[in-house]
């Protein structure tokens, strides 16, 4: 504050330093001294303020009347016969999220709810409100061309009609990713049934959207649950053909079956070893029973070698049984894994078909619009005292440029 003050003595001391140098030039001699007119005089002198409260005191009685008639003017033109009052009836909206919901519980193993829509539903919202589409569908359910003075018989009416909805009904994004609806009108309950029937229809054409949306969600459900299902036949098929090939008709039976035999063939072949060793000890070399024993052994180990060895030529080997069930193994697993997408695929294509057929809203309303008992506009006294400002820096500015003019005629 005291830097300001100090600058603004500054200011007046070098104005005042250069008048008074400007006043010893007319004083008599003085070098530069020459008789002069009193306009000759003026025209050195500076534009300060002094000078212009001197213009307007000079022209008070002219800005007087120029802002007395403009003060008429605005009084007459916000008159009703000139300006109809208007009544605001406003209402207040929020998106719902059924569509982001729709999209985590359709694409996603855990849904999770959303109460309410974000910033981008708002801005859909607020785009629909705001389409020509959207905008002559109001007109026309509440047969709005005559009230906005439009012939439909003219060469643009929808352009005519257009621009006064658009200088009536507004919608203005609040905070919390709202939407405030907004319509003026002359006659209080008709702005309350336009804000109400934009809501409505906002809300109708929105569920629409995202019925189609769900409609082509379906269709690429369905065309996926076809591929899903071509592709669980050719699986099948294959772990049969796989079946046939290695002799394996029931993989887990079989293989409890497999190891069995394989035990069974070795404990068979310990006990006959053991004869074997006992019959060297105790018979002569070319003994019967010696010999039938020696040939057993070599027939198991013989039968324990093909039930082990990966070249066996046997029917059932273990090698060839553990080949065959893995390949059956990873085929039965594709297949399993083909058939629960096919299941929660079915699952996701029953929710859609549910939620189509019910009428749910997309859009929250904090409550309807009502009829103002107060019009909104015009605001008179903001009209005149905006009016007199402008007249009155208008005829300001006239004076100086008038008085501007006569000293340069005058020193010329």
């Amino acid at each position: 504050m005291a830097t300001c003050v100090f600058s603004l003595k500054k200011r007046f001391l070098r104005y005042g330093i250069a008048s008074c140098q400007q006043l010893t030039n007319f004083l008599p001699g003085n070098a530069n001294f020459a008789p002069q007119t009193h306009f000759a005089m003026a025209e050195v002198q500076a534009f300060n303020l002094f000078y212009l409260i001197g213009i307007i005191r000079r022209y008070i009685w002219y800005i007087a009347a120029l802002l007395l008639l403009t003060g008429i003017i605005a009084v007459i033109g916000t008159m009703p016969y000139f300006y109809p009052p208007e009544y605001l009836s406003h209402t207040l909206i929020y998106p719902t999220s059924p569509e982001r919901f729709d999209v985590v519980n359709l694409f996603a193993d855990e849904p999770r709810v959303f109460v309410y829509g974000d910033s981008k539903e708002v801005e859909k919202l607020d785009n629909l409100a705001n389409t020509p589409d959207f905008q002559l569908a109001i007109i026309d359910s509440l047969n709005l061309w005559g009230e906005y003075g439009v012939d439909e018989g003219s060469a643009h009416p929808k352009f005519e009609a257009l621009r006064v909805y658009n200088s009536r009904v507004n919608t203005i994004r609040v905070a919390g990713n709202g939407l405030r609806i907004e319509a003026y009108d002359t006659d209080p309950q008709r702005a309350a049934d336009i804000a109400n029937l934009v809501v409505r229809e906002i809300d109708r054409r929105n569920r629409h959207m995202l019925l189609q949306n769900r409609h082509r969600i379906a269709q690429l459900y369905e065309q996926g649950m076809q591929q899903m299902r071509r592709q669980l036949a050719v699986y099948k098929d294959s772990a049969k053909l796989v079946r046939r090939q290695y002799d394996i008709l029931h993989s887990e039976r079989q293989t409890e079956v497999m190891l069995d035999r394989i035990l069974q063939v070795r404990i068979r072949l310990n006990n006959e070893m053991a004869r074997l060793k006992a019959y060297e000890n105790s018979l002569r070399p070319g003994d019967t029973a010696l010999l039938n024993t020696r040939a057993r052994v070599e027939g198991l180990r013989k039968s324990l070698l093909e039930l082990q060895s990966e070249n066996s030529q046997a029917s059932l080997s273990l090698p060839k049984f553990r080949d065959g069930y893995d390949e059956i193994r990873s085929l039965e697993e594709v297949y399993i894994r083909l058939a629960a997408s096919i299941e929660a695929t079915k699952e996701k294509l029953e929710y859609l078909r549910m939620i189509n057929q019910a009428e749910v809203s997309t859009i929250m309303v904090v409550g309807e619009a009502q009829p103002a008992d107060k019009k909104a506009r015009p605001v008179r006294w903001l009209i005149l005292a905006a009016s007199l400002l402008v007249a009155g820096l208008v005829s300001i500015m006239g004076v100086v440029l008038v008085d501007f003019i006569l000293r340069k005629q005058t020193a010329q």
